[in-house]
């Protein structure tokens, strides 16, 4: 049984690696490294230097940012964003720290995991109410978490 998930986790590497070499030959790559990835249950996402967002796989709650549910099988770039300096994906919702200190989420909101007041359903980017000064965020399988400049969660 460890072994099939060993050699799972190593195929899945393989693909996330051969995804991202993809998506550094179809776009800038020189001027605009890759610098860091998410990998959310079914979907994953890379933030480029230039602050830009790129999303693929499972896309049922648009947790991929592409104002779509579509399913990607090559990355896509999050609409409607920018100036984006941390991502972090949750099991099928997304969040994004910009560089003003503000946090964007899209994707399930079915237990309050965009943090925008509601557990409506929402295709688009929404801004995390009441947050400013973050410094970091981070997600769980349906949960977020943030910190702020004063260090607190």
């Amino acid at each position: 049984m460890k072994k099939s998930k060993y050699k799972q986790s190593i195929i899945i590497s393989m693909i996330i690696m051969v995804t991202i070499s993809k998506l550094s030959a179809h776009s800038y790559t020189i001027h605009n490294p890759i610098i860091k990835i998410s990998a959310g249950e079914s979907h994953s996402l890379v933030l480029k230097k230039d602050g830009m967002i790129w999303a693929w796989g499972r896309n049922e709650y648009g947790q991929l940012g592409d104002g779509t549910t579509e399913n990607r099988s090559i990355p896509v770039k999050v609409k409607f964003i920018s100036d984006v300096i941390d991502i972090s994906a949750g099991a099928s919702h997304s969040l994004a720290l910009k560089k003003d200190g503000t946090v964007w989420a899209w994707g399930n909101n079915s237990f309050g995991m965009l943090g925008n007041g509601t557990i409506s359903e929402n295709r688009g980017i929404v801004q995390v109410s009441e947050l400013e000064n973050v410094i970091s965020i981070e997600t769980g399988s349906t949960h977020s978490f943030v910190c702020l400049k004063n260090h607190n969660f």
